[in-house]
């Protein structure tokens, strides 16, 4: 009569450790431990996908007066129409975009500042 040993052989896992075949398989724990480990890089992906859905990258614009670029969210940008005849006679207007900090200093900012450093700066340290 065959043994359960002989039905059944033990199953082998390579590099398997002696406690393995003595305290039995720990397959169920390293499964529990790889399913938490999964949850965790599920959380941590979800956090970082609404993270990056947060930041909107914004447009950089170009300051005529400084000869710089500058946010497209600077609250206090002026954009200068300026109008001329041309050459022939005609009427012809160009747009000038300048930042905040520079319309300041200029003296060619229009209306109440908003938000920018240079609106929270005294007279004279701009």
């Amino acid at each position: 009569m065959a043994t359960w040993n002989q039905v059944n052989p033990p199953a082998y896992v390579k590099g398997a450790l002696p406690e393995c075949f003595n305290r039995g398989c720990q397959a169920p724990e390293l499964a529990l431990l790889a399913r938490h480990l999964s949850d965790q890089a599920h959380t941590v992906l979800e956090t970082l996908e609404k993270k990056e859905a947060q930041m909107q990258p914004t447009q950089a614009l170009w300051c005529e007066q400084g000869g710089h670029s500058f946010s497209e969210k600077d609250p206090d940008v002026q954009v200068l129409t300026i109008a001329g005849r041309g050459p022939d006679g005609k009427t012809v207007e160009e747009s000038r975009t300048i930042c905040g900090a520079c319309a300041e200093k200029t003296k060619t900012r229009i209306g109440s500042t908003q938000n920018s450093p240079v609106s929270q700066l005294p007279p004279g340290d701009a």
